[in-house]
């Protein structure tokens, strides 16, 4: 054993000397490399001699004579081969022997794999692109170009997949110890989610060509009937949206530091892009269940002719109705009459709401619409329509003229024969709300009558549009929703909450922080609120110890000329954050109603839960009171032809900044009204502005404004950080 040492330390010695040839000897750059890749190969082949010379020392100890041993001898020689030493000379030697073939084939299957990949991102890449192209295509409602996109995007995944699933049946196992191929499975996943999600939209798209615009509703191409297509697009929205979310999850979980640096970029630009393509999709979907649980089965619909030139809190006088029972799409019954002929047939003597007094001392249907929360007023429509012997309506739609107007704008003049007149954009109005006096001398039932005959000519225009005309249609009736220029209400829960997420219900939103809604209520009898200009200034002010106070003026200006029957004498409700506390008010009428109520009359519950608990200012008159979660400040404003006045209005709000804290005003437009400017003065006295989800105008360190078009409900919202 001692020989044995010996002779190793004097064979390492001696060899390693040879090669340096002495520690002190000095070598150029270039030798001095060589000596070096000389000692390190000198190294390398003497442990794996050393290696192979304790192996065979090991295996000549287990030769056949060992065999003949006792069972306790071989149990000693196996433990002394099990000790560190022997087993990791072993193990080096094995590793050593597989090496160098390992690495030579890792790197085939590398390049392979890499290839490959490439290979697969590129086909990702292009149907990404589809994905993209197929976003565009539904935000502009072209559902056909949308599907086909689909399609061509599923081609591109189905290759890139094919490539995935050759490169895995080649590899084996092996692959799947590498990080790569969880990433690479994700790919897999997410292109055969993409397939089936271009396939069921491709159906869908077709399915959605098969209904058509008719004088009697909605009518099916081909032998399908309403009830069955409908559950045909469900059953593809409800495998789309499956799809969607695989997708979705997928991609969330794809790495892209583990994609090459050439594909990264645009991986995350179209995955982001895909992100926005499902967002719209659920709108598409709510906007089919909308419209499947609106059309299909039987319902009876009530809709309300709002005239928006005599202003009312939910869109305007109901002057005219019509009542039609839907089945399947079609339009079973269709009647258009004057409300007037309904409120003749109330029996009930019902007390209306005080300022109602001032046009009328007994509450009817055509008044009904007086509570600023649109479900609140279609209840008590609702509720009257019975009285006055109609059947309850399942669903209740407030329709002002704006969308007839945008509606002829679209299909053209609208020759009425009959009548011996041509229905315009500029005609409209004064043919069916009977205003100026070229159609003043009409009989009463006539204008109604026009409305009726309408309805199925105007349908027939619609179904006659050209492909190009149909996105701008679904475009005017999106807007016309959006301005409150149509409400909606159902009793059937799921679709009223449907209404209500698209803002389509005309309610009063609920927020913790700032609110504001001017609501206006012609009582005048006369029609002159679209020609009265209203614009709104908030002068919000900050304390250094968070109390808020806002300054606000409300500018009217009548553009009529002063005649009798021009003025506009409006009962306006400002509705502001619970809580709040009136200091000033100024630009307000005093006006002194009859409030002796006969014996024999009622008194509505809503109408008392209204008036319970209000309080009149005895100096201005105005009136304080809850509603819908608010405080209110109402009173009265006339205006005469030519005149323009101010209402200002100082209250502070019920709560105060803290150091950090967010600042939002949410701001919700009057159903049926015109869209006005309104400009926000926002100052903030020892406080910084941190954040905004808009572009402040004339910011300064403590100050800043803001100015935008009232057309719809909007939030401006802000943080502030105490300095």
């Amino acid at each position: 054993m001692l020989k044995r040492k010996k002779f190793k330390f004097y064979y390492h010695q001696q060899a390693f000397l040879r090669l340096s040839d002495g520690p002190k000897r000095k070598y150029p750059s270039g030798k001095k490399f060589l000596f070096w890749l000389g000692r390190g190969l000198y190294e390398v082949a003497y442990w794996v001699g050393y290696v192979l010379y304790e192996f065979s020392r090991l295996v000549k100890a287990f030769s056949v004579t060992d065999w003949r041993r006792t069972g306790k001898s071989l149990r000693q020689r196996f433990r002394k081969f099990s000790q560190a030493r022997p087993a990791m000379n072993f193990t080096v030697f094995v590793i050593v022997l597989l090496l160098p073939l390992g690495l030579i084939e890792g790197f085939r299957l590398a390049a392979k794999a890499v290839d490959t990949q490439n290979k697969v991102l590129q086909f990702t890449a292009a149907g990404l692109e589809q994905f993209q192209k197929a976003k565009t295509d539904l935000g502009e409602q072209n559902f056909t170009a949308a599907g086909n996109s689909f399609a061509l995007a599923e081609r591109s995944f189905n290759t890139g997949r094919d490539e995935l699933t050759q490169m895995g049946s080649m590899l084996g196992g092996l692959v799947n110890l590498a990080p790569v191929k969880h990433q690479a499975d994700l790919l897999v996943q997410t292109a055969q989610q993409a397939a089936s999600v271009g396939s069921e939209f491709s159906a869908f798209a077709e399915q959605m060509n098969q209904l058509q615009i008719t004088p009697a509703g909605f009518a099916v191409t081909g032998n399908a009937q309403f009830p069955e297509l409908m559950d045909r697009m469900e059953a593809s929205v409800a495998k789309i949206s499956r799809g969607i979310s695989l997708i979705e999850n997928n991609l969330q979980n794809i790495d892209p530091n583990s994609l090459p640096a050439g594909y990264r970029e645009s991986y995350v630009e179209k995955a982001g892009s895909f992100a926005e393509l499902a967002k719209n999709f659920q709108n598409l979907k709510s906007l089919f269940e909308l419209f499947r649980l609106t059309f299909s089965g039987q319902n009876r619909i009530l809709v309300v002719l709002e005239n928006n030139n005599e202003l009312r809190p939910t869109g305007g006088f109901v002057g005219s109705f019509a009542s039609l029972n839907v089945k399947d799409g079609n339009i079973s019954t269709l009647k258009v009459d004057s409300i007037y002929a309904l409120d003749g047939q109330l029996q009930d003597n019902i007390a209306p709401p005080q300022p109602v007094l001032n046009v009328n001392n007994r509450w009817y249907m055509r008044d009904a619409n007086w509570f600023a929360d649109f479900p609140d007023s279609a209840r008590k429509l609702s509720a009257f329509y019975e009285k006055e012997g109609g059947e309850t309506p399942d669903i209740i739609i407030a329709l002002t003229p704006n969308l007839i107007i945008d509606l002829l704008r679209l299909t053209g003049p609208v020759d009425m024969p009959k009548y011996n007149v041509t229905l315009t954009p500029d005609n409209f109005v004064e043919l069916t709300q009977v205003v100026s006096s070229e159609y003043a001398t009409m009989p009463e039932n006539k204008p109604k009558q026009i409305l009726a005959d309408l309805v199925p000519v105007l349908f027939d225009r619609l179904a006659k549009l050209q492909p190009e005309q149909k996105p701008q249609f679904l475009e005017a009736l999106q807007k016309n929703l959006n301005e409150k220029q149509i409400l909606l209400y159902s009793r059937n829960e799921p679709l009223q909450n449907l209404y209500q997420s698209f803002n389509w219900s005309g309610h009063i939103l609920d927020t913790d922080r700032d609110y504001l809604s001017v609501v206006g209520a012609n009582l005048g009898a006369t029609k002159s609120d679209l020609y009265v200009d209203q614009s709104m200034k908030l002068v919000t002010d900050i304390a250094p110890d968070g109390t808020i106070t806002n300054h606000l003026t409300i500018t009217r200006h009548n553009k009529l000329p002063l005649l009798d029957q021009t003025f506009n004498n409006s009962f306006i409700r400002v509705l502001v954050p619970a809580g709040s506390k009136l200091l000033e008010n100024q630009g307000f009428d005093y006006k002194v109603l009859d409030m002796q109520k006969p014996l024999d009359q009622k008194t509505d519950d809503e109408v008392m839960a209204w008036e319970k608990g209000a309080v009149r200012d005895l100096v201005s008159g105005t009136t304080i009171g809850s509603e819908s979660g608010k405080t209110f400040f109402g009173n009265w404003q006339k205006l005469d032809g030519g005149q323009t006045r101010d209402i200002n209005l100082v209250y502070q709000l019920p709560f105060k900044l803290k150091d950090i804290d967010r600042y939002s005003l949410l701001l919700q437009k009057q159903p049926g009204a015109q869209n006005q400017n309104f400009t926000q003065e926002v100052h903030f006295d020892n406080r910084r502005l941190e954040w905004s989800n808009f572009q402040p105008q004339d910011l300064t360190a403590d100050s800043y404004s803001q100015t935008l078009e009232l057309n719809r409900d909007q939030v401006l919202g802000a943080v502030f950080v105490r300095r």
